[in-house]
């Protein structure tokens, strides 16, 4: 008696389309970790794509979030670094020093005899 092995189905229709998920999975991924916004903005425009194809929904959302909190992360910080920036730039270090330091030579307290 010999038994007959069932074959191993296989999809009828493989779907490839999901490139565009895994490109916004992978460039959030990076933006997270170190490149922030030359991947972020990416990872947001090719998940915004992948959410047309519904076998990439998932990743795409998953790019997207990463992406934007990237990017989000990276704006406040160049707010922050110009608000320092302007700071100090509006801060004198003249203001601290004593008036006598400016003043003319001879003119305190040093009286010329004639």
């Amino acid at each position: 008696m010999t038994q007959a092995h069932p074959q191993a189905s296989t999809p009828a229709h493989h779907s490839s389309s999901n490139g565009l998920g895994i490109a916004s999975l992978v460039l959030g991924i990076l933006s997270i970790t170190m490149f922030s916004i030359f991947t972020g903005i990416p990872a947001i425009v090719t998940g915004v794509m992948g959410l047309k194809q519904p076998e990439s929904k998932g990743m795409s959302i998953a790019g997207i979030v990463m992406g934007g909190f990237s990017v989000l992360v990276a704006l406040l910080a160049l707010v922050f670094f110009i608000f320092i920036f302007v700071l100090a730039a509006n801060q004198s270090s003249y203001d601290s020093m004593p008036d006598s330091y400016y003043d003319e030579p001879y003119s305190s307290g040093y009286q010329q005899r004639t």
